[in-house]
């Protein structure tokens, strides 16, 4: 059965996603993540593996969104059995620029993970 520290695990990772994103830390930004893990992002770029999602994060972190602060607003955490949950955050991103370095306009998004709670914890 799972209890509330499940959820309060659960939103550790995003806090710390946050924190990592916030430090432009691409490696911290995967520690979350299985090496199978996928990540598609809000340009349709599809990463098949946590060490794709690395490259692409490091190229990011390091560029357009080296001065970019994100913040989530909303988390829901929906258990499918003991071990899985869906977890769909409300975030928002500011400070980052376009390719060309022209600043972009503050912005939200949502994002769904899916966690798997391994070995007991």
């Amino acid at each position: 059965m799972q209890g509330p520290w499940d959820e309060t695990a659960i939103r550790v990772i995003e806090e710390s996603y946050n924190d990592a994103w916030n430090h432009h830390d691409a490696a911290a930004m995967v520690a979350s993540m299985t090496p199978d893990a996928q990540f598609i992002s809000v340009a349709g770029v599809w990463n098949r593996s946590s060490e794709e999602f690395l490259q692409l994060q490091r190229m990011l972190q390091a560029d357009q969104f080296k001065d970019s602060v994100r913040e989530t607003s909303q988390v829901e955490i929906r258990f499918l059995s003991l071990e899985i949950a869906i977890v769909i955050t409300r975030f928002s991103v500011a400070g980052d620029r376009d390719p060309s370095g022209t600043p972009r306009s503050p912005r939200q998004g949502i994002g769904t993970r899916v966690v798997q709670k391994q070995s007991g914890i």
